[in-house]
Order: structure tokens, then C-alpha cells, then sequence
């Protein structure tokens, strides 16, 4: 198994690139330049983290049910979280719909 530039085992870093809310995934994308795998893992991440934030405000503006709807939301979130996470310690490319795809375009148009 190949190498980050971190020093750890490329399935570890892409692991921990969904930690923190995707602060550690734009961590890895300005950090990790030769490793595709956790590059692709690291934009993922981030993606991932962009498009909650969106539906999480949304959700919150509607006034009776946002409080279901952000719960819904937040374990939902959580359970894709722990999804990408074990794909990726499986040393496994796994593309969300339209953010893989466009993070898999991201970090292969070099």
C-alpha cells in the first residue's frame, strides 16, 4: 500500500479526510499533491460537507418541522460520513451521486 505525503497508509489519510466536518479533507487537498486516491477522498469530503451545509440551512428556515428535518438530516449525514469513511479505509474509490463524480473530474484533470 502506497504512502501520503502525511507519512500514513493512503486508505488512513483518505479515512480521516471526512473527519471534522471536512476541515481535514481541505487540509489534504492543499497538502497532498502526488496521491489520487486520498486527493480524490479529500475533495469528496469536502463536497460532502458543502452540499450539508446548504441543505441544513434550508431545512432550517422552514418553521414547524425543522426540527425533525434537521435531525433526519444530521443522522443521515452521519451514517454517509461512516459510509465514505470505511469504503475509503477499504482502499475503495465509492463516487457519491454528482459530488464523486465531480470530485473524481477534480482531482483527474491534471
Amino acid at each position: 500500500m502506497t504512502k501520503s505525503i502525511f507519512g500514513l497508509s493512503e486508505n488512513i489519510a483518505a479515512l480521516l479526510s471526512y473527519l471534522f466536518g471536512g476541515i481535514l479533507g481541505i487540509v489534504i487537498l492543499i497538502m497532498e499533491r502526488e496521491n489520487k486516491f486520498v486527493r480524490f477522498h479529500g475533495m469528496q469530503a469536502v463536497l460532502l460537507w458543502l452540499v450539508y451545509l446548504v441543505v441544513a440551512f434550508v431545512v432550517n428556515i422552514i418553521p414547524f418541522i425543522s426540527g425533525i428535518l434537521a435531525s433526519m438530516l444530521s443522522t443521515l449525514a452521519t451514517l454517509i460520513v461512516i459510509f465514505m469513511m470505511y469504503k475509503s479505509f477499504r482502499g475503495e474509490i465509492f463516487k457519491l451521486p454528482v459530488i464523486g463524480e465531480v470530485a473524481y473530474t477534480q482531482v483527474n484533470k491534471e
